[in-house]
């Protein structure tokens, strides 16, 4: 790698730190809009009953007063459903990351929560993943080759040793023999 690509690379954590600082800004930002647009209706509900028609009495101004009061307390419950609207998405996306990911796990595929959490779509992420981890294991099945073994070597079936009613007369003798040596060798 030439010696100026060193030098305008990002590291990973940077990077990462600084998707984390724009996120924080965002749902700030976010928040900072949504009590902008309560004030500016707030205002203009102001502004049509100042507007309104009638004689300018007391009753007519505790009217006015009450009516204010009320459309600056529909905007902050609204405000506040926004927001536990958003919490709540929130946390049915992280719910969601960590049943993906406890699946993915299960099947062999290593994943952080947060990686699929930082995806737009965790759905087709963990499908893409799943499908990346079993070519790889159909590859690696490919490549070993199958020997016949016997079934007590590998625990599945294969070769089996033959039986000694089954042998031949030499093949018994050689039988015995082998078993000979293994109890001498245990002694």
């Amino acid at each position: 790698m030439p010696p100026e690509d060193n030098k305008r690379t990002v590291p990973e954590r940077d990077v990462i730190a600084l998707k984390e600082i724009l996120k924080g800004k965002e749902k700030k930002w976010e928040s900072e809009k949504t009590q902008f647009n309560s004030r500016i209706g707030q205002l203009e509900n102001e502004l049509k009953i100042a507007k309104a028609n009638g004689e300018d009495t007391d009753e007519v101004g505790l009217v006015k007063k009450h009516l204010l009061d009320q459309a600056e307390q529909v905007n902050k419950d609204r405000t506040k459903l926004d927001e536990d609207l958003n919490s709540y998405k929130l946390k049915e996306r992280e719910f969601r990351a960590r049943q993906i990911a406890h699946d993915l796990k299960s099947r062999g595929v290593e994943i952080e929560v947060e990686s699929l959490l930082n995806e737009e779509n965790m759905d087709a992420k963990s499908k893409d993943l799943l499908v990346e981890h079993l070519a790889k294991e159909n590859e690696s099945l490919k490549k070993t080759p199958s020997t016949p073994e016997s079934v007590f070597e590998s625990g599945s079936g294969g070769v089996t040793k033959k039986q000694p009613k089954d042998m031949t007369n030499e093949e018994f003798a050689a039988f015995e023999k082998s078993l000979h040596r293994q109890v001498l060798s245990r002694k």
